[in-house]
């Protein structure tokens, strides 16, 4: 299984491009306003992504879901999409799409005979077909965020947590969600409001309770980091991780 970084960046950064991934063409995880000039970038065949996960609706992670949507209606498009994230995905997505380009496009139309959205909360198990599934993890966040944990016939491959703090609950889906973890990284030392994890909350909190061979890769970033050694990496833009059963 490959994992293709799209974006390292957060909400606020030096330029970075927005943090989104891919899971073997198939799995694009967040869709922030630059989702489209990424995904070109990596040359990603669009008509390959069956599955879309939102964790929650900040701008920098849903906003480029119109784009996306009507790239795909104009493609032509016609097997089904299922798109997850939390309670609420529909009405913002179709709000969304609709401050756009109007409520009478007719990718409205098409939304509703491609798209499906699949709502959901934390501790959900969700099947995403060929054996894959994913469990849902609630995260730390002044809005209602979630990550997961992707399995492939139950057994975890890798953990994607999104904007959190450090919580107690977080460990042992940590020590039980594979080798990899992609994980929320933009909080920096010193900050006046703090609402994002840093790596010195890492190093402290999650490193001395966890397996050894459990690698965590920072993004969501302010700005570029230098890869990193040990069991904390930093992600770019082009990366290609392989993650292994």
């Amino acid at each position: 299984m490959r994992l293709t970084i799209l974006g390292n960046g957060g909400g606020i950064s030096d330029g970075l491009p927005y943090n989104a991934f891919l899971v073997d063409d198939r799995l694009l995880g967040e869709v922030p306003p630059d989702i489209m000039s990424s995904l070109f970038r990596e040359r990603i065949k669009l008509d390959g992504i069956r599955n879309i996960f939102i964790s929650h609706f900040h701008a920098d992670h849903c906003f480029g879901f119109p784009f996306l949507a009507l790239r795909l209606f104009y493609n032509g498009a016609a097997d089904m999409i299922k798109t997850f994230g939390p309670l609420g995905l529909e009405s913002r997505m179709l709000e969304l799409c609709a401050l756009a380009f109007g409520n009478d496009h007719p990718l409205r139309e098409w939304l509703g005979d491609v798209m499906e959205f699949i709502e959901t909360g934390p501790d959900s198990e969700i099947d995403l077909g060929d054996g894959l599934s994913i469990k849902t993890i609630w995260m730390d966040h002044p809005v209602e965020t979630l990550g997961f944990t992707l399995k492939r016939s139950q057994a975890p491959l890798f953990t994607y947590m999104p904007d959190t703090l450090w919580n107690e609950n977080l460990l042992p889906y940590i020590r039980s969600g594979g080798k990899a973890v992609l994980i929320d990284l933009n909080g920096e030392p010193g900050e006046a409001h703090k609402v994002h994890l840093s790596e010195a909350d890492l190093a402290e909190m999650a490193l001395p309770r966890c397996a050894e061979d459990i690698i965590f890769y920072g993004t969501h970033l302010k700005r570029h980091k230098s890869y990193g050694t040990g069991r904390i990496h930093y992600v770019r833009p082009g990366d290609r991780i392989e993650i292994t059963d």
